[in-house]
């Protein structure tokens, strides 16, 4: 949210934005199998959203990691 003042180091800028994709082709999938109502579509959909959403979590953490190395705001957060 403050990336106007604290720049976000391009790596995790553009895996954001990668898995920020993959998400979004993993929904269209699952509406796919809903809208024909096919298991497989729907269930391999739900399973790739899930896995992308984990890892856009995981990778937000290291971006955390990485930013609290650098800037003292963001270190405070962490007792």
């Amino acid at each position: 949210m403050n990336r106007k003042t604290v720049a976000i180091p391009e790596g995790h800028r553009q895996a954001a934005f990668r898995l920020s994709v993959l998400n979004g082709i993993a929904s269209l999938v699952v509406i796919y199998g809903l809208i024909v109502l096919a298991v497989w579509p729907t269930l391999a959909g739900i399973g790739t959203v899930i896995l992308a959403k984990t890892w856009f979590l995981d990778r937000m953490v290291w971006l955390f990691e990485d930013m609290a190395d650098d800037n003292s705001l963001y270190r405070s957060w962490v007792c």
